[in-house]
């Protein structure tokens, strides 16, 4: 998915404190290779905001929402991992190894022959064209109106009827789980509505790439905030340059850490130009018992970005 989006990069850098005397004429000043502040100066600035929404975030034309709420009716009630956040199912693991999905499929299995609202609830899927066509050859006699309530009848009922059915169950359920991902996501960001000699002033005066112990350094850094109940990795990548950073994002959490990234005077000259931010998802961890997918947040991804510049500013 691509989207367009205008660059936010603040023209103003009035980011550190100053005095200034009215008496000084500053027009007379040459800034011919003048430079503000030192090798302890630290200037920060906006750099741009990325809003995804839930209908961005999507395996071909599902949504992630539409996509987990499937997933709760092939998983158990009793999950098997939990932490601070509460009980959860770990995504990657259930892309690599058979027992963990099976053991969740089995779970499920037998909450059907005792919760009423489960059975009826995988009944209801199965009765979708997506699955009813597997079911049809098992149940005789069964017609689309009739299915759900012949399936729960032969499923708690009829011990013989209940294995094969089972049996297509897991098969179902296992290729559901095991292909849960999400496509990864583009934005077209346009040029920086800011002055050149901006973006000079903060290109210039760094120190080049290897230096030991740099003190003229310009870094990326930000936050994520995860309105989902899915944690997940990202890795944007901000073409044309190579400049990439990971973040694990919990779910459910407004303040994930991007740590600061080096960038240099090529890179930010190619970003103010214009980029196209790559984003591609790693899902981690679903929270059942979470908030679930609250509507209510527009947003359910903001990435905010920022530069900082250390070392001394150069005007020319």
């Amino acid at each position: 998915m691509k989207k367009s989006l205008l660059m936010f990069l603040s023209a103003t850098l009035v980011v550190f404190a100053a005095c200034v005397n009215e008496d000084y004429d500053l027009e007379s000043i040459d800034t011919d290779n003048t430079t503000i502040g030192g090798d302890g100066s630290e200037f920060k600035i906006p750099m741009v905001t990325v809003h995804v929404s839930l209908d961005e975030i999507s395996q071909g034309d599902e949504s992630i929402q539409t996509i987990f709420e499937e997933a709760d009716i092939w998983l158990p009630a009793d999950l098997p991992n939990s932490d601070a956040k509460g009980g959860y199912v770990d995504i990657e693991k259930m892309q690599s190894d058979i027992a963990y999905v099976e053991a969740l499929l089995d779970a499920t299995l037998s909450q059907m022959m005792t919760d009423e609202a489960k059975l009826h609830s995988v009944a209801t899927l199965l009765a979708s064209d997506d699955y009813i066509n597997k079911f049809m050859t098992l149940l005789p006699g069964v017609t689309e109106q009739t299915f759900v309530e012949m399936f729960k009848n032969e499923y708690q009922n009829n011990a013989t009827l209940r294995e094969l059915l089972a049996d297509e169950i897991m098969s179902l359920g296992h290729s559901f789980l095991t292909t849960i991902e999400m496509d990864g996501i583009e934005y077209d960001i346009e040029a920086f509505s800011i002055d050149s000699e901006v973006v000079d002033m903060l290109a210039d005066n760094l120190d080049p790439k290897g230096t030991p112990n740099a003190q003229n350094t310009l870094s990326m850094y930000g936050t994520i905030s995860n309105k989902l109940p899915v944690s997940m990795s990202i890795a944007p990548v901000l073409a044309p340059t190579s400049v990439t950073f990971q973040v694990n994002m919990e779910a459910e959490e407004d303040n994930n850490i991007i740590s600061e990234t080096r960038i240099y005077a090529d890179d930010l000259r190619q970003i103010a130009s214009g980029m196209t931010v790559h984003i591609p998802f790693v899902l981690q961890k679903y929270y059942p018992e979470a908030d679930r997918f609250n509507t209510a947040h527009k947003n359910q991804l903001t990435l905010s970005l920022k530069l900082v510049k250390r070392g001394g500013l150069k005007l020319n």
